[in-house]
C-alpha cells in the first residue's frame, strides 16, 4: 500500500473521529486536548492503533443513543425515494400482503391501522391484503378490524382470517407474498423495492429495518443485517417479521403443518444462494416476537441433516438474547483423524502452554500435533522438541529451515500429514473449550461447511477475533476487537455470541478438511506474514462452501507475542488486490450502510 493511500485512510479516520465524538458525551473532549492525546499516543503505541481504539470506543458509547440512527435515517429515506424514481413500476408485479395480527397485543387495532395506512401510501399498490388473526375472542374484534380497512382502495381485495392458520390452509394465487405484522410502518417505496427484487424469482427477500419505541413510535435503533446466513438464523431471528417469499417456497412446504414466520425464513436455508437481502431500511416496526423458535430451529436442522444424509447428532443450547440458541454438533460416523499444525520459532513457554491446552481436550477423535520448527535456535527449545517426541506418540516436530512464510510453513506441514481434518494454530494460542475438536468435526461433516474459525480472546477476556470483515480501509479487520463479548447487544450485526457465516476468519485458528484442501488448493505463498489466510477463505467462498464462525470454539490469543506484529506493506497491498478481485469490498456478511472505520457497527454519517 503506497504512502498516499495510507495518508488518505488516516485522514478519513480523523474525520470520523471529529464527526462522531461530539455525540459521545462520555468521550467528549475539545479539539486541542484530542490533538495532544493523538501526539502522545503516536509515540507510545502508534497513532493508527490509538485512533482505531478511540473510534471503536466512541461507536460503542453511542450504541444506545438514537441520535446517530435518526440523523442517518433521515438522509437514507430520502435516498431510497430518489433511487425509486428510476424504477419502472409498469414492469413490476406487486405481491400479496399478509399481516399477522395478535388481538391480545396492546393497541392491536391501532397497530393494524399504522400498517394499513402505510400500505395505502405506497407508490406500487399491493395486489391484495390478507389479515391473519391470532387470539381473536369475539365478533367484535372482527368488526373493529373491518372498520380499520380503507375500502376505497382495498375493497374486494382484503380478506380477514379469524381462525389461527386459516390463511395457510386456504392460501392460493400466483403472486408472491410480503409477510409482516401489525404495527409495521412501510416506507412509501417499500413494495416497489420488494417487487423489483422478486422479479428475479428468488425464494426469499428481506431488508434492513428500524426499531421504534412504544408508544411514541420514535426511532430507537436500526437493525443492519448481513446477507442470508442459515447458521445465524438458527441462533436468532435476525431477519425480523417482515419479508417476502415466493410461491415456489410456499408450495415446497408441508401443507399439513402450518408454518410460523420463522419456519418460512428457515425454509429458505435450503437454497441460500436464491435469497436477496435489500440493504435499505424499508420499514419501521416495534420490537416483538411470537414464534416458537426452539421447535422451528430443531425442525430446520433435522431437515438439513436429512437432505445431506449426514450422520450427525446435535443439541440446542440457550445463547445470549431472548429466544436465541447455539447448536452443538457431533459426528456419528467413524471418528475422524485430526492433524493440528503449529508453526513455531523458539518461545517455548508459549508453545508449551498451547500444547498443554490441546492435551486437555476431551475427544474420541484421534489427533496428532505437528510442530513446524522454523529455525529455532535456543537450546531449551531444541531439548523440549526431543523430549516431547520421545514422551508422546502424538507429537511430531517437522524442520522448516527457511525464512518465515506463514503460507509456506503450513503448506509444508499439510504435505507431511494425513489427518482427515487439518487444524491450523498459532503457537500463541491457548485453547479454552473442552470439546472444540468434536465441534470442529461435527461442523465440517456438514456438506456445505468448508472452513471453521472460533472466538479468540485477548488475555483480559476482550475480543481479538470474532470473524474478519473485508473492506475496512480497502483491506480487512476484526469486528468488535477489544470489546467484551458479554456486553454486545443481541441485535448487533456480527454478534460474537452467535454461530454465523462469515467472509473470512483468522489463520491464528482455522480448521478444514483434506478434501476441501484438495479442491481449493494450497495457501498462497506470495503472502509472507499475513493475508494468505484471508485469501484462502475467499477461495473457499468461490468454491461454493461456507466459512463458519463458531463461538463455542473458544481460545485465548496472546497475539503476535512470537513475532513482529507489523504487517509488511507488500502483504497489505496484495490482500487489497485480492479483495477487489473477489468482489468483497462490501463484505456480504456485514452491511454497506455501516462505517468502514469503526470496529463497532455504527451508521456511516461521514
Amino acid at each position: 500500500m503506497n504512502s498516499l493511500s495510507f495518508i488518505i485512510r488516516s485522514l478519513r479516520k480523523l474525520r470520523f473521529l471529529f464527526r462522531y465524538r461530539k455525540y459521545a458525551s462520555s468521550i467528549q473532549r475539545n479539539g486541542f486536548h484530542l490533538i495532544i492525546d493523538l501526539a502522545i499516543h503516536a509515540g507510545h503505541c502508534g497513532m493508527g492503533e490509538y485512533v482505531s481504539d478511540l473510534i471503536t470506543r466512541i461507536a460503542f458509547a453511542l450504541r444506545t443513543d438514537p441520535t446517530i440512527s435518526d440523523i442517518w435515517y433521515r438522509r437514507h429515506k430520502d435516498e431510497i425515494q430518489l433511487a425509486a424514481n428510476n424504477i419502472e413500476l409498469a414492469d413490476l408485479e406487486a405481491p400479496q400482503v399478509l399481516i399477522f395480527l395478535d388481538c391480545e397485543q396492546t393497541d392491536a387495532i391501532e397497530a393494524l391501522g399504522i400498517t394499513i395506512d402505510s400500505l395505502l401510501d405506497q407508490s406500487l399498490t399491493a395486489d391484495s391484503v390478507h389479515i391473519q388473526l391470532f387470539n381473536s375472542q369475539s365478533d367484535e374484534d372482527l368488526q373493529r378490524i373491518q372498520e380499520c380497512i380503507d375500502e376505497s382502495l382495498f375493497e374486494k381485495r382484503t380478506s380477514i382470517y379469524p381462525q389461527p392458520h386459516e390463511w395457510w390452509s386456504g392460501s392460493a394465487g400466483t403472486n408472491d407474498v410480503l409477510v409482516t405484522t401489525a404495527g409495521t410502518r412501510f416506507h412509501p417505496c417499500a413494495i416497489t423495492y420488494f417487487a423489483k427484487a422478486l422479479k428475479a424469482r428468488p425464494l426469499f427477500v428481506y431488508s434492513d429495518h428500524g426499531i421504534t419505541e412504544t408508544p411514541t413510535n420514535r426511532l430507537r435503533t436500526i437493525i443492519f443485517k448481513p446477507d442470508f446466513s442459515i447458521d445465524l438464523l438458527r441462533c436468532t431471528n435476525y431477519i425480523g417479521h417482515t419479508f417476502a417469499c415466493s410461491q415456489q417456497l410456499l408450495k415446497s412446504l408441508d401443507r399439513s403443518l402450518p408454518p410460523t414466520c420463522y419456519d418460512l425464513q428457515l425454509a429458505a436455508g435450503s437454497q441460500p444462494e436464491n435469497t436477496v437481502h435489500i440493504s435499505k431500511v424499508l420499514y419501521l416496526a416495534p420490537d416483538n416476537s411470537h414464534d416458537d423458535t426452539f421447535v422451528s430451529i430443531k425442525r430446520s436442522i433435522q431437515q438439513e441433516i436429512s437432505r445431506d444424509q449426514s450422520r450427525l447428532d446435535f443439541t440446542l443450547l440457550p445463547a445470549t438474547g431472548q429466544n436465541s440458541y447455539i447448536t452443538q454438533y457431533r459426528n456419528l460416523n467413524v471418528p475422524l483423524s485430526i492433524t493440528i499444525i503449529i508453526p513455531t520459532r523458539d518461545k517455548i513457554d508459549l508453545l508449551k502452554t498451547c500444547i498443554e491446552s490441546i492435551e486437555r481436550t476431551k475427544t474420541d477423535n484421534p489427533f496428532e500435533i505437528l510442530v513446524v520448527d522454523n529455525q529455532s535456535s535456543e537450546l531449551e527449545t531444541l531439548h523440549w522438541f526431543d523430549a516431547a517426541q520421545e514422551k508422546s506418540d502424538h507429537i511430531r516436530v517437522l524442520r522448516a529451515d527457511y525464512p518465515f512464510n506463514w503460507a509456506k510453513l503450513n503448506n509444508h506441514a499439510i504435505g507431511n500429514s494425513q489427518g482427515d481434518i487439518v487444524v491450523l494454530l498459532n503457537n500463541d494460542i491457548e485453547v479454552i473449550s473442552d470439546n472444540w475438536l468434536d465441534q470442529i468435526c461435527g461442523q465440517l461433516t456438514r456438506k456445505d461447511v468448508g472452513l471453521v474459525g472460533g472466538l479468540l480472546r485477548y488475555p483480559d477476556g476482550s475480543i481479538q477475533h470474532a470473524g474478519t470483515v473485508t473492506g475496512f480501509g480497502g483491506n480487512t479487520d476484526h469486528i468488535l476487537r477489544s470489546l467484551n463479548p458479554e456486553v454486545i447487544p443481541p441485535d448487533c450485526i456480527g454478534n460474537p455470541n452467535y454461530q454465523r457465516e462469515v467472509t473470512a476468519v483468522t489463520g491464528a485458528f482455522m480448521a478444514t478438511t483434506r478434501p476441501n484442501l484438495a479442491i481449493v488448493g494450497p495457501f498462497n505463498e506470495e503472502f509472507v506474514v499475513c493475508g494468505s489466510d484471508i485469501e484462502y477463505c475467499l477461495r473457499i467462498r468461490q468454491a461454493g462452501m461456507t466459512t463458519l464462525f463458531d463461538p463455542t470454539i473458544e481460545m485465548i490469543h496472546h497475539e503476535s507475542m512470537s513475532r513482529d506484529p507489523r504487517a509488511p506493506e507488500a502483504d497489505i497491498q496484495l490482500l487489497a488486490n485480492k479483495i477487489h478481485e473477489f468482489g468483497v469490498e462490501d463484505d456480504p456478511f456485514y452491511n454497506r450502510n455501516l462505517s468502514k472505520f469503526s470496529l463497532y457497527p455504527i451508521p456511516d454519517i461521514v
